[in-house]
């Protein structure tokens, strides 16, 4: 009777001793602010907890496999990226992994996407509908940028577009600032992140945001080159000095209402403001959303005289100031393209 007496008090004793201990192992680590975790899938319980433990949000690994292994869990962990709130505890933590509760979805909208393309992107990867997300971002194109977000499933399109629009503000706010310390531009009237505020270029020149942007998309959609921006943003605006039309192929693709390619010259003569081979100046709006090196292009076009430029048949351009040498540039270009498509037959040829 005495003997299982002490036996249960030694039990009560190690119980006192290491429930304290289990609590405190619970407990979320101090400075534990959250964040986004991203569990790859086929992880194990210990991959997992390793990859939390290292990133500050439990305070032991070896106990959140221990749990995991207990809840028969370690098959049943979500792949995908969670939001773990700040002062969570490893067992909520673990809960929120086996319920996919806060899983987000991550979803990279490239630079020059036009809303459509973004519409669409959203809804395959499920973070909204993509006529929703179109009847709130059409009247912001040009004005969203792109970039990798992460966002809750299914939020309301609205969230998703204020996401975008402030994430461009950030990055204009920069370009502007920047071109502003470098003398490029001065501000005249109103904030510079509303779309008809004003600024003057260093070429005197009076710009409102709207229509640097809009520069900037063509730009974007012109070139995926980061070392020709500055370049073709020069031929536009050398263009724009002496009234000469953009002829912008994106702006055509555009009124077309996608990114039509090749444009075939009935494509040219489509009737839209859009079109700048019919319309003098920029058109009336962007047509898809700039990077920040292409607004920062729009803003300080390189000090060249070229007017022209085309195809170099690698991925980049030629440029040209005069229309002869552009014209040469032109049959040099159709000339390789008539090689390339002879070689592509001659090809096919030999291995049929």
């Amino acid at each position: 009777m005495i003997r299982r007496r002490w036996i249960g008090l030694a039990g009560a004793f190690i119980v006192l001793l290491i429930v304290p201990g289990l609590i405190w192992v619970n407990l979320p680590p101090s400075g534990n602010n959250g964040g986004l975790v991203e569990i790859t899938p086929g992880a194990s319980a210990r991959r997992i907890a390793r990859q939390l433990r290292a990133g500050g949000h439990v305070r032991s690994a070896l106990w959140l496999e221990v749990l995991a292994r207990a809840m028969r869990a370690d098959q049943k962990l979500r792949a995908g990226f969670y939001r773990v709130a700040p002062r969570q505890r490893a067992d909520q933590i673990l809960g929120s992994l086996l319920a996919g509760r806060g899983a987000t979805v991550k979803v990279t909208l490239p630079e020059g996407f036009a809303v459509w393309q973004m519409a669409q992107r959203l809804e395959a990867v499920g973070v909204c509908r993509g006529v929703d997300f179109l009847a709130v971002a059409s009247p912001w194109e040009g004005f969203l940028f792109p970039d990798t977000y992460f966002f809750d499933p299914l939020v309301p399109a609205g969230q998703a577009v204020k996401a975008l629009r402030d994430r461009f503000q950030n990055v204009w706010k920069d370009v502007i600032e920047s071109a502003v310390k470098q003398g490029a531009l001065t501000p005249l009237s109103g904030p510079i992140n509303e779309p008809e505020s004003t600024f003057r270029l260093s070429n005197g020149c009076r710009w409102t945001a709207r229509e640097i942007v809009t520069l900037a998309s063509m730009i974007e959609r012109e070139s995926g080159r980061a070392d020709e921006r500055t370049t073709i943003s020069a031929v536009y605006h050398n263009r724009l000095k002496i009234g000469m039309r953009m002829e912008c192929d994106p702006t055509v693709q555009y009124a077309l209402g996608g990114w039509k390619n090749p444009l075939y010259k009935k494509d040219l003569q489509v009737d839209s403001p859009y079109n700048t081979y019919r319309r003098c100046g920029l058109p009336p709006g962007p047509i898809a959303s700039p990077g920040r090196n292409s607004l920062a292009a729009a803003l300080a076009p390189a000090p060249v005289n070229f007017l022209y430029f085309v195809s170099d048949g690698a991925g980049g351009h030629r440029f040209s100031v005069s229309y002869e040498d552009h014209l040469k540039a032109v049959r040099h270009l159709r000339r390789l393209q008539k090689r390339e498509k002879v070689l592509g037959w001659e090809g096919r040829s030999r291995s049929s």
